[in-house]
């Protein structure tokens, strides 16, 4: 029969997290490693924006000039966008080891 894995990893001298613990800690990695996904976004962006301006700058060709440009400004609002995400993630104090704790007292 399928035994409950926290039951056999339950040991006095080792008390296993509980439950919403282990979910408080789950979320809070997933946080952090899309934080981290989106400053590499953010990254990725920068080189994109920088290279399309130096390249107007340096365009003669009108025809290249417009691609160029739809480059540029999509590469912009890319970033705008991120950072939006990024001050969303800073604005929300909430955490759910907080939320967790306001419940069990």
């Amino acid at each position: 029969m399928y035994e409950d894995p926290r039951r056999l990893m339950h040991n006095s001298m080792f008390p296993s997290p509980s439950l919403a613990q282990h979910e408080a800690s789950t979320s809070n990695n997933e946080r952090n490693v899309l934080k981290q996904q989106i400053h590499v976004l953010a990254n990725k962006l920068l080189p994109i924006t920088v290279f399309a301006q130096l390249a107007l700058r340096h365009c003669q060709d009108p025809q290249v000039r417009k691609h160029l440009e739809k480059i540029n400004c999509s590469a912009e609002e890319a970033r705008v966008i991120v950072s939006q995400i990024q001050q969303f993630g800073q604005n929300d104090t909430s955490s759910p080891t907080t939320d967790i704790q306001q419940n069990e007292s």
